[in-house]
């Protein structure tokens, strides 16, 4: 590598960082997302450091750390013990438990108290399906598919296997098309109705799609929940990231990220995690100033339909913005779009996780310590089952400068594991260095964008 390169990479770099650090100057910022607090004290200087080390990662990845594409073999990993009996038992206790919590959720929505507050489904379905498997999947592995209460309660639908058709090839039997449409109806129900929180709501909404999905299982076989399922793969894919991992009956141990690299291409995979991470910005903005300044703050049906047209517009945003990059990349490296679309589809899955992170952070703390009080009250009719109802969240736990920091670092390791995933497909689909950081010019762009953009609504304003 020239002296030259590394200088245009350098001053390129420092233009962009300086570029994000403008945008990054007011002075307060606030957590988004269900529950938790507001108005989190995150300091300018810490929003420009921010910037700036999400593009220091980009370029020196892309430039300098290496040449030839690495993260396909290490996805492979090594032995380190056998599965049995650890993972059978571990995975026998986290069934009965998760299953159970999610079929009391189910019942306490339906016939229990109608008040949020001392009913336990809405805490079910968001704190602890939603964000909880998810902080979990990069450090244990894909925790839900082992633990899930829909392949649980699909063992008791008689003739049931755990194998799709593979001669199904319609949309709703080959695709993550399926989970792509449940993201976003949950997305939907979250962010954009206006009684998300409503026991009945959850309720009834978790024990629809569950109907959904054992009916799913005994036309496709259980083993259509990993291709089908919202959670299944949304949470799956974000397993990949994890060095732990289950094959051949053995535990094996394999570098952070490398995962990524040999993830299914199945169709529907941009939906689910465009959506996503469309879906949580649009969560960002309808908690800023300016979200209130434009809509009058509107309430009933008049914020569900208006969060539903800012949260799809949001959405194609996003996509648009995904699908430009890729576009400029085929153009400058002359082949087809589809090709640049697809093979970094996989960098997007730290992106994602580190948005949900950033957004529901709060939520998994605060509202997490909601769970050992309702626990003892599931149904809110007075019950003290084991000693803990009166137990209260607990604003001392993490002070808001931690959350802060929690928030913007996860925007930034996200986006630096984006980076590495992107940069090494880049290697594997080009070989030559010079051409494989050619190719990324234009996805670099976007990346930045995005963290932009993800730190200007951590400032909420």
């Amino acid at each position: 590598m020239t002296h030259r390169r590394i200088r245009r990479a350098a001053t390129a770099a420092g233009t962009l960082a300086g570029g994000l650090v403008l945008l990054g100057t007011p002075a307060g910022a606030a957590a988004h997302g269900l529950g938790g607090r507001s108005d989190l004290p995150i300091p300018t200087w810490l929003l420009a450091w921010a910037s700036v080390t999400v593009v220091a990662f980009t370029f020196v990845t892309s430039v300098l750390l290496w040449t030839e594409p690495s993260m396909t073999r290490a996805a492979t990993g090594r032995a380190v013990a056998a599965a049995r009996p650890f993972v059978p038992t571990v995975g026998g206790l986290g069934r009965f438990l998760l299953t159970g919590l999610f079929v009391l959720a189910i019942a306490a929505g339906i016939t229990g108290s109608t008040d949020p507050s001392e009913n336990i489904a809405a805490v079910v379905l968001y704190a602890v399906v939603w964000v909880g498997m998810q902080v979990l999947a990069p450090f244990v592995g894909d925790a839900w598919n082992t633990w899930s209460p829909f392949d649980t309660l699909a063992r008791l639908i008689p003739g049931s296997s755990a194998a799709v058709d593979g001669s199904d090839r319609s949309l709703w039997g080959s695709t993550h098309w399926p989970a792509a449409i449940g993201i976003a109806s949950f997305a939907w129900l979250e962010l954009a109705y206006h009684t998300s929180a409503s026991p009945r709501v959850v309720g009834w909404a978790m024990l629809g799609y569950t109907v959904v999905m054992l009916g799913s299982v005994a036309r496709f076989g259980r083993g259509w929940l990993r291709i089908g399922e919202a959670f299944s793969v949304f949470f799956g894919h974000i397993a990949a990231m994890s060095p732990f991992f289950v094959a051949d009956g053995r535990i094996r141990v394999r570098r952070p990220l490398s995962g990524l690299a040999v993830l299914d291409d199945r169709r529907g995979l941009d939906g689910v995690l465009l959506i996503v991470l469309g879906s949580t910005t649009f969560d960002g903005i309808s908690r800023t100033d300016v979200w209130g300044d434009l809509t009058d703050n509107p309430t009933g049906w008049a914020l569900t339909r208006t969060s539903t047209v800012v949260m799809v517009a949001t959405i194609a945003a996003v996509w648009g913005v995904y699908a430009l990059g890729c576009a400029m990349s085929a153009r400058m490296m002359g082949h087809g779009f589809q090709r640049s679309y697809r093979a970094y589809l996989p960098s997007l899955v730290p992106i994602a996780l580190g948005y949900s992170i950033a957004h529901y952070f709060s939520l998994l703390f605060f509202e997490g310590q909601v769970l050992l009080a309702q626990i003892s009250d599931p149904f809110g009719q007075g019950w003290d089952l084991f000693g803990t109802a009166d137990r209260d969240i607990d604003f001392t736990i993490i002070s808001p400068t931690a959350t802060g920091w929690v928030q913007a670092g996860a925007i930034v390791l996200g986006h630096v594991g984006g980076v590495i995933a992107a940069h090494d497909r880049a290697l594997e689909m080009y070989g030559r260095a010079a051409d494989a950081l050619r190719s990324q010019y234009a996805l670099l762009i976007v990346m930045l964008a995005y963290t932009a953009t993800g730190l200007y609504l951590l400032v909420g304003s």
